[in-house]
């Protein structure tokens, strides 16, 4: 069993549908060829990513996690998260809300991670109308999908800065996994442990290291990684929605042979999570609707963020 892989462009000049739920439908998770979003402006994102893990640690927990207004936004600290009761994860993480906040001067080029968090949300709307197309979402999926940028601001735009509450859990992660030669990690080492996501899509850029598992029965298929495509899952809350035709499969990262192999190198990816609408009230429109009973987008996803910090 593999990820299926669909090349987005010839699938969108096609006829055909199904395609695209079809494929979903058999893991929850699909991998995107020629998605539209130029590798340069994904190659920027990495390089804005690299930039802020290399900043020291002092400056990165000027924005810690908690601290900035926001119960998501922020910088989390290495084996501060914990996606698995079982284990705590070997990486460091930036997350970027739409709550808006300031960033201080050592920080400003985090702003131009704009555009290309723009592009990586028209995807997943386009991935959505796809659903809605194929009698799944009944039409009303992205309507429960506010687009509103994200939360960064330099200093030079404070007199536009509105500050408000979040409005949606979808988030910009940046994340960084230390070198194995650091954390003295092993060959199939767990580095971010067995979960499903929690929102209703994400949208993953890998660097070469690879490293991501899905589970299949008592297997684990490995994603490929390659810089010009991009891995989509389902999260739990487009489970829902669909009544469970398109599954939040469970995955997780461990280390690799070319992680051993560059034993002094970081493992970096960028996850686009898009969640609906804070206010949206999720419940099956298709599929098996007695499965699952309705939730409030902003509970779920407060729930299982609060089951994922040692802070909480």
């Amino acid at each position: 069993m593999e990820i299926p892989v669909i090349d987005w462009q010839e699938f969108c000049a096609s006829t055909d549908d199904k395609l695209v739920v079809e494929n979903f439908a058999k893991l929850g998770f699909l991998a995107l060829r020629n998605h539209g979003i130029p590798l340069e402006h994904v190659r920027q994102a990495f390089r804005v990513t690299h930039e802020f893990f290399r900043l020291p640690l002092s400056v990165k927990k000027s924005i810690l996690r908690g601290t900035l207004g926001d119960n998501n936004s922020g910088y989390v600290e290495y084996q501060m998260e914990s996606l698995n009761s079982t284990s705590v994860d070997k990486k460091e993480a930036l997350n970027i809300t739409c709550q808006p906040w300031l960033l201080p001067e050592s920080l400003s080029f985090l702003s131009q991670l704009e555009c290309f968090y723009m592009e990586a949300w028209q995807l997943g709307m386009q991935l959505l109308e796809q659903l809605e197309l194929s009698s799944i979402g009944e039409s009303v999926l992205r309507k429960y999908h506010t687009f509103r940028s994200l939360g960064v601001h330099s200093k030079a735009k404070e007199e536009n800065l509105f500050f408000n509450k979040r409005t949606s859990a979808s988030t910009l992660r940046l994340l960084c996994y230390p070198p194995v030669a650091e954390t003295k990690a092993t060959l199939d080492e767990v580095l971010a442990g067995i979960h499903s996501d929690y929102g209703t899509l994400t949208l993953l850029f890998q660097d070469s290291f690879g490293g991501l598992q899905v589970q299949h029965a008592q297997d684990w298929i490995n994603v490929s990684s390659q810089e010009d495509v991009v891995v989509v899952n389902a999260g739990d809350l487009l489970e829902i929605w669909t009544g469970g035709l398109i599954p939040s499969t469970k995955h997780r990262v461990v280390v690799t042979p070319e992680m051993i192999r560059c034993p002094h190198r970081c493992r970096y990816s960028i996850a686009v999570f898009i969640h609906p609408d804070d206010d949206a009230i999720v419940r099956p429109l298709y599929g098996d609707i007695t499965k699952y009973n309705p939730v409030l987008a902003s509970d779920y996803v407060t729930g299982r963020f609060q089951r994922s910090y040692k802070e909480s």
